[in-house]
């Protein structure tokens, strides 16, 4: 069995550890991004295709309960993703 050793390309532990922070990122990125779109399929959305094509949006109602919830859960998630991602541009 052969044994691979990947290593960071650089001069010393700092590379390493900016190697590690950036992975970090990504893959709080990837998990950030997977839960806002589980979140976003589970809210209701009563209209179904009417609205899209201009009809139905006549009824109006306040999120109450889980729906609530959901909803402002899915817009802290936005926040931390658009925060993630922008300390992942920084180098």
């Amino acid at each position: 069995m052969t044994r691979v050793t990947i290593r960071a390309i650089g001069n010393g532990p700092e590379v390493n550890e900016v190697a590690m922070i950036r992975t970090f990122f990504i893959v709080v990125q990837i998990i950030l991004a997977v839960l806002i779109s589980g979140l976003i399929l589970l809210q209701n959305q009563e209209s179904g295709w009417g609205s899209t094509f201009g009809g139905g949006g006549e009824n109006y109602h306040t999120k109450r309960g889980l729906e609530r919830a959901l909803f402002y859960l899915t817009i802290v998630l936005v926040g931390l993703f658009a925060l993630v991602a922008t300390f992942n541009l920084a180098k």
